[in-house]
């Protein structure tokens, strides 16, 4: 099932055992839409999804939406008959992790993700209060609406006072957070999500197996056509990529090569060796030099910061795919819909998801 928090009337997507397998020595886990109890009444009621989607939008956004990712799921886990040597465990996150490096699980790892992602978003968001008398704002916009000054008033939410604490740390205020989420979502161009996640302070190499992580800044993630945020993902890139250079290189130079082409690559490495001593001598130069606004190689950012091993945890996910506002907010909607988006959200799922923070930050890891 997924290990995701969420509410507490909302069934998850329990994974079921193929008959056919029962008697095999693998188990083929299939999968079912999780079952939403809020989703369900709106539906059965035919009723809108107050303050941000009209009954057909829920419909064709998470039912029929979330029953393709599902069927196309269990089909691509049936026919590629690799559950077996992957020991999948039903678990959507652990499918993730180990299809994601796979060229030939790709289908796979789609459509998990979709589908993770898909009910992490709706798991977080509630239908809204609208005052007696307020004209309901599922509404179509016109190309006028793209003239109009983003709405920016005062932000009333009933957010914990340790998770507004946590968030004025992070990003000066919940109107900023706000302003920022909005601008990050709208910045998204085709299919994309918007994770607020919480960032540990010290990567995991210097963390013991026992350690679940410092956690000291939230931050805001973007993800594009089904990304999702996972540490497996995102560690170690760059060095797999050089991994496989090395690998592909050594598979070359094992293979009979005529004399001409052996000579023509022997002048090309010499060459390369020179600018290589070329390359050092200007870097010992600009050490001694101290430039201050020397930016260093790609091979420093990766082993110095940007690709160290820190682990996210995903509290909130904001669809920003035009599937999203297009049916009842039109070409010109991205903005209200996002506007109509903050005001659903359910701040205690947030909280629950989140880890516990820490108040000290343990920096230059």
């Amino acid at each position: 099932m997924f290990r995701i928090a969420s509410r507490a009337n909302t069934k998850r997507v329990v994974p079921r055992l193929s008959t056919k397998l029962l008697n095999s020595s693998r188990l083929l886990s299939t999968f079912e839409l999780p079952e939403n109890k809020i989703l369900e009444t709106i539906k059965e009621a035919n009723t809108p999804f107050e303050g941000l989607f009209s009954n057909k939008a829920i419909n064709e956004l998470y039912f029929e939406r979330g029953q393709h990712l599902v069927d196309e799921l269990n089909r691509n886990l049936e026919a590629s008959q690799v559950t077996g040597d992957l020991h999948f465990r039903g678990d959507l996150s652990h499918i993730i992790s180990k299809t994601m490096n796979n060229a030939n699980l790709y289908q796979i790892n789609k459509n998990a993700s979709h589908l993770h992602s898909l009910e992490f978003f709706f798991d977080a968001l509630k239908p809204a209060t609208l005052a007696e008398g307020k004209e309901s704002p599922i509404q179509e916009s016109n190309r006028e609406s793209i003239f109009e000054t983003p709405s920016d008033q005062d932000i009333e939410t009933n957010m914990d006072p340790e998770l507004v604490s946590w968030i004025e740390h992070s990003f000066g205020s919940v109107q900023e957070f706000r302003n920022l989420l909005i601008n990050s979502a709208m910045g998204i161009k085709g299919d994309g999500v918007v994770w607020l996640v919480a960032e540990s302070s010290m990567s995991k190499t210097y963390l013991s197996d026992e350690d679940k992580g410092l956690y000291h800044n939230l931050a805001l993630v973007n993800t594009y056509n089904g990304g999702v945020i996972d540490g497996d993902d995102r560690s170690g890139q760059m060095g797999r990529f050089k991994k496989y250079l090395s690998d592909k290189e050594a598979e070359n130079k094992g293979e009979e090569k005529p004399q001409e082409q052996l000579e023509m690559e022997q002048e090309e490495e010499q060459s390369e060796e020179q600018e290589e001593v070329t390359e050092e001598q200007q870097k010992e130069e600009s050490k001694d030099s101290s430039d201050p606004l020397s930016l260093g190689s790609v091979e420093d950012a990766e082993y110095g910061h940007a690709f160290h091993d820190k682990k996210f945890v995903p509290a909130l996910a904001i669809d920003a795919s035009p599937r999203n506002y297009l049916l009842d907010y039109g070409v010109y909607g991205k903005q209200k819909y996002l506007e109509n988006l903050w005001e659903c959200i359910d701040w205690s799922i947030v909280s629950r998801r989140l880890p516990p923070r820490t108040k000290q930050a343990i920096s230059n890891f």
